[in-house]
């Protein structure tokens, strides 16, 4: 890990000037380049318009003031017959793989976190995301279960939930016959170290299977619920990585 610590910020993201959405939208493209068929710049106004739409985005700079992580998150109320919930949508969750063993990392996240859950007051919270292999082997290993549109038997609230969002946030690039996106970049290579260490984790087969094609920049959409107990478990599970020698 650098020698220097990161600082953190959380804002609305309608508060954000043109600079500093141009920032962010370098860093993430620094991180998984855009396709050679993407217009860079119809790809900064959609990510725009997507950040300045969320309440929360989360910023981590480095003592030079430049980026090293980023994240938004999106909530509103919902309710499906009987039941309210709050429904959280994160996108553009970034990180300087230098900075992964950052405590301002964790910290910043569990803030976040513990906001939607006073927000949730009590009722469930579901997270809707679409996302590559490595967001959903993160993801994958704090909640549980995690849906897809390929799983059967997926709770009538969460299969609602999931096709809306492969409505709303994929839009014309979901292919509803095989539940992928075809998203604006390309996947960040692994390591071969990565892949020997998780060619046979059960996250990672799953997601093979349901979208063999993602390094051709597809992915699919996935749903969780989220909880306090959620969250003592993604503490713990970084908590532990950070003490490995």
């Amino acid at each position: 890990m650098p020698a220097t610590r990161l600082t953190r910020t959380l804002c609305d993201g309608a508060s954000l000037h043109d600079d500093e959405l141009r920032a962010l939208w370098r860093f993430r493209t620094g991180l998984v380049p855009l396709k050679p068929s993407t217009d860079p710049e119809a790809d900064f106004s959609r990510f725009s318009r997507r950040c300045r739409a969320s309440q929360y985005v989360l910023r981590y700079r480095d003592a030079g003031g430049e980026i090293r992580g980023m994240g938004v998150a999106q909530f509103r109320d919902e309710r499906w017959g009987d039941e309210c919930y709050l429904v959280v949508l994160p996108e553009y969750g970034f990180l300087d793989p230098a900075y992964r063993r950052d405590p301002e990392i964790i910290l910043g996240f569990l803030s976040l976190f513990l906001r939607l859950l006073v927000h949730a007051r009590g009722r469930p919270i579901y997270g809707f995301c679409i996302g590559y292999l490595q967001g959903f082997k993160s993801i994958d290993a704090m909640t549980s279960p995690l849906w897809t549109l390929g799983d059967p038997d997926v709770p009538p609230l969460v299969r609602d939930l999931l096709e809306r969002g492969m409505l709303e946030i994929g839009g014309d690039a979901w292919d509803r016959a095989t539940h992928r996106v075809a998203l604006p970049t390309l996947p960040r290579a692994l390591t071969a170290t990565w892949w020997a260490a998780m060619k046979d984790d059960p996250g990672v087969v799953r997601y093979l299977s349901l979208c063999p094609d993602w390094l051709e920049g597809k992915a699919i959409g996935f749903a969780g619920r989220g909880d306090l107990p959620a969250l003592v478990r993604i503490a713990t599970r970084w908590a532990r990585r950070r003490l490995r020698v």
